[in-house]
This record gives structure tokens, sequence and C-alpha cells, in this order.
């Protein structure tokens, strides 16, 4: 208890920036270290705890991205960095004092515990994403590493307890570092994948619905079905889980033998419909190609080709199939076959 009146205020302001100071340092490179002194700091005195998780709450509310995804939502805010309102004097007036905290807490890639059974966003969510024609590994801080397949979008949250990632859209494997303390779970689609040190991909395709790729060691996928019900399906190495809004029922098939290869930015087909090969390439590249006619679709295409290589590609497959590649206006390389010769 204050002996007056007039230190109350001072002293609640002290306990703030205490609370705010300690809230930097574990979010920095030594917090482990620091966790020990932490502890000491908030059980000596009565209310510091109480401080400390009401500026952490302040902070997490203030920092709920304007975003519309179940998990973490949009990606364009999170891009611009916009956030709600300020979060007023009491949040405001520590942060300031713990020098510089705000910058650093929105790049730390951990948040409190607490929070994890939060469905929204925060600044702990970090945002992956590659352009049309890349193809990008990203190590991240638990040993795992994400590649990020062109055009694709991934949000991930880490903490303590938990390994939270979201596939927002495109395709991406996933190499999982064994953690039993922290679950490695990845969304998409309104299913889950929950992983235990192995290797696998999740595609995510408006005309498809997602696909969950197994490669190594053990997934358990949580996965919708068209009729709004959820079943869990435990895949083995060289297994393929399809679910989605245009499947009544989720559908376990075997490993298709180009599905691994993607990484490495070549396109592999056996046996394959042109209609797909093409819309396979058309993924990689800004320079579409496009079938002058849909009896093309049907003709199939075996062989390894550059993925980003447009023209190359059209080219080869001209030359199979004694077809011709013409140049439209806008640039897109039209497969068609070649004009009959009239008779002399």
């Amino acid at each position: 208890m204050d002996r007056s009146d007039k230190r109350a205020p001072r002293s609640e302001d002290e306990l703030r920036r205490q609370a705010a100071a300690w809230f930097a340092r574990l979010r920095g490179p030594d917090a482990q270290a620091q966790q020990a002194d932490f502890d000491r700091w908030r059980s000596a005195r009565s209310g510091r705890q109480e401080a400390y998780d009401r500026l952490v709450r302040r902070w997490d509310d203030a920092a709920v991205l304007d975003l519309s995804d179940a998990y973490f939502g949009r990606t364009d805010s999170f891009v611009n960095g916009r956030l709600r309102p300020a979060m007023g004097r009491w949040g405001l007036g520590a942060l300031a004092a713990a020098g510089g905290l705000a910058a650093l807490i929105y790049l730390a890639p951990v948040r409190p515990d607490m929070l994890d059974a939060w469905p929204v966003p925060s600044a702990w969510s970090q945002r992956l994403a590659t352009p049309v024609g890349e193809i990008r590994m990203v190590k991240l801080p638990d040993g795992s590493s994400v590649t990020l397949d062109t055009g694709t979008v991934v949000r991930w949250r880490f903490s303590a307890s938990a390994r939270r990632l979201a596939l927002l859209q495109g395709r991406a494997r996933f190499a999982v570092a064994h953690d039993p303390n922290r679950p490695f779970v990845v969304s998409a689609g309104g299913g889950e994948v929950a992983a235990h040190g192995t290797l696998f991909d999740v595609s995510l395709s408006s005309s498809r619905g997602v696909t969950v790729t197994l490669l190594q060691g053990v997934v358990e996928v949580d996965a919708a079905s068209g009729t709004g019900r959820h079943k869990r399906t435990r895949l083995a190495p060289g297994q393929a889980l399809a679910f989605g809004d245009a499947l009544p029922v989720p559908q376990v098939r075997p490993l298709a033998p180009s599905a691994a290869s993607w990484p490495s930015g070549m396109l592999t087909f056996a046996s394959t419909p042109l209609s797909q090969a093409v819309a396979e390439a058309n993924r990689y590249s800004r320079t579409p190609i496009r079938l002058a006619s849909p009896d093309l679709a049907l003709l199939r295409v075996s062989g390894a080709y550059r993925a980003s290589a447009s023209r190359p590609l059209a080219e080869d497959l001209a030359a199979a199939f004694d077809l011709r590649v013409r140049e439209e206006p806008d640039g897109a390389l039209v497969l068609e076959r070649p004009p009959t010769a009239s008779a002399p």
C-alpha cells in the first residue's frame, strides 16, 4: 500500500515501465537466459504478473491485423503494415518506456502461449510469399524449413507451445524439425495437417481444393469434405490426400511419380494430357501457353522441362506433335496445327 494517494500514479507508472521492459527482454535473442530473473521479478510483489498480462493483452489487441481469413487472414494488410488504432495512453506509455519495443515486437516470431487460443492474427504473424516464377526455401526459427512454389503465400506463428502455419494460396513443402513439445500444424482450405518430424507438401487450388502429399514420416490430416464433415486420416509415405468442397469425401491416392520433383524447378510429365501440362507450366510464367483447339488437349506429354521457360517448352511441344507456335499481341504463345497445304 502506498503512503499517499499522490505516490500511487507514480508507482503504477513504474510498474508499467518495468512490465514493458520485461516484455521486450523476453522477446529478444537472450530470452531464455532472462526467464529466471523474470520469474523472480513477477513473484516478488503482488500486481506484477497482472500488470505484465495486461500489457500483453493490450498489445495483442492493438496489433490485430485487418484480415479476413479464418486463421491468419488476407495478405495485403500485413504487407502494408496497417494495424488497428493505437492502444491508448496505458499501452503506448509503457511501450515507449521500453525503448524501441514496438519495432522489436513487430518482428518477433514468438508470441505468448496465452494468446495461442485466439483465432485472430497478431504482430507475431509472419508472412512468406513468392511471385510468379519463383521457388524459394526459407529456414524457420525452430530448424524446420518451408519451400514455397510459384505464387504461394504462407503465414506462420510460433510460440513456446505450438508451431502454426497457414497456406493461403499455392503450394509449399514443409520439412519439420522434431519437437515433441510443440505441435507443427498447417491449416489450408478448412483442414489441418499435424506433422511429427516429417516431409510433406500441401497445395491449395480454387478448382482442385487441397492436396496433402506425404514424402517422409507421418502426418494426420483433419480434412473437410464437401458435406461439411471432418475426417481425420493418417497418411503413410507415398500417399496423397485430396479434400475440399468439390469432393463429397476426402480421397486417398498413390503419390504421382512427378509430385516430388517440383522444388527443383523442373516440370516432369508422364503421359500427361497436354492441357494439364500447359496449365501447370502457366503457373510459372507470365507468358502463357494456349491451345488453339480443344482436340489438342488430349495429346499426351512425357519428359522433363524447366518450369519458367515458356518459349522453349512451347517450341519443344510443337516439335513433338508437329504443331507450330504463334505469338499473339498480348505475348501469349499459341500451339496450333499448321495449315494444310493447298493442292496445286
